[in-house]
C-alpha cells in the first residue's frame, strides 16, 4: 500500500521592530504567547491572568504608545523624562544670558520596567528584573545669545535608563475559606541618565508593584 507523505513548511522571519520570529498563521512568538498584528490581540489569554487590566488578550490592555511586553507576561510600570530637560538643568554655560535651544532628535526617554513571575501551588516568585528602552534618540543643544547668536553646540547627547537597585519582600496571608494568598512586594530604582562629551547628569525614581497569587 502506497503511503501519503505529507510536508507542511511555515514561514518564519524576524521582526526588526519587535525582534520577535513572526511564524506565519501563528503571528509573533513571544516567550508566553503569540500576537497577530493583524487582529491587534494576543493569540491567547495572559497566563498570569489579568496583570495589566480587564482585557488580557489586548496588548499591554491598548497602552501602546507608553508601554512594552517582551515576553507577553507582566511588566512592573513604565517611567519617561525629558532627557533635554535634564541636561539644561545641570549643564552650565559660559554665561548666563545664553538660552539654550533643542536641535533635532527625540530627548523624549521612554522605558518599561519588567520582570518574570512564577505562580504555583506553592507560591509566587518574581525574577528577572529589567529594563528596557522604547524611545531614545540622540539630540543636540545650542545656546544663543540675547541677539540670536549661536555661542556653543553641544552635540552627541542622549538618554538612558538603568536599574540601580531592586528589592523583593515576599510575606502570606492565611485566608478565612483556608485559602493561602503570596504576596511579591517589588521595589526598583532607576536612575534616569543624561550622557554627553561635556558631562553625565542623572536622578532617581523608585517604582512599586505586588504581585499576589491565592492558593486553595
Amino acid at each position: 500500500m502506497a503511503k501519503a507523505v505529507f510536508k507542511v513548511f511555515l514561514t518564519v522571519f524576524f521582526d526588526k521592530f519587535t525582534g520577535k520570529p513572526n511564524v506565519e498563521g501563528l503571528g509573533y512568538a513571544f516567550l508566553f504567547r503569540s500576537y497577530q498584528a493583524g487582529l491587534g490581540k494576543w493569540t491567547t489569554s495572559d497566563p498570569l491572568g489579568y496583570p495589566d487590566g480587564w482585557n488580557n488578550f489586548a496588548y499591554c490592555n491598548n497602552r501602546t504608545t507608553s508601554c512594552f511586553d517582551w515576553l507577553g507576561g507582566e511588566k512592573i510600570d513604565s517611567g519617561s523624562y525629558s532627557a533635554y530637560l535634564l541636561f539644561v538643568m545641570n549643564y552650565v554655560a559660559n554665561s548666563e544670558d545664553w538660552t539654550p535651544q533643542l536641535n533635532g532628535g527625540n530627548p523624549l526617554v521612554q522605558y518599561d520596567i519588567n520582570c518574570s513571575v512564577t505562580k504555583n501551588k506553592t507560591g509566587i516568585t518574581v525574577s528577572n528584573i529589567n529594563i528596557s528602552i522604547v524611545v531614545s534618540q540622540p539630540f543636540s543643544v545650542s545656546y544663543i545669545d540675547e541677539n540670536g547668536n549661536v555661542k556653543i553646540t553641544l552635540t552627541g547627547i542622549s538618554g538612558s535608563a538603568i536599574i540601580t537597585s531592586s528589592d523583593i519582600n515576599y510575606h502570606s496571608t492565611k485566608n478565612s475559606d483556608g485559602s493561602t494568598t503570596y504576596y511579591a512586594d517589588v521595589t526598583v530604582t532607576v536612575s534616569e541618565v543624561v550622557s554627553s562629551q561635556n558631562g553625565t547628569f542623572s536622578q532617581t525614581r523608585t517604582f512599586y508593584k505586588t504581585f499576589s497569587h491565592t492558593v486553595e
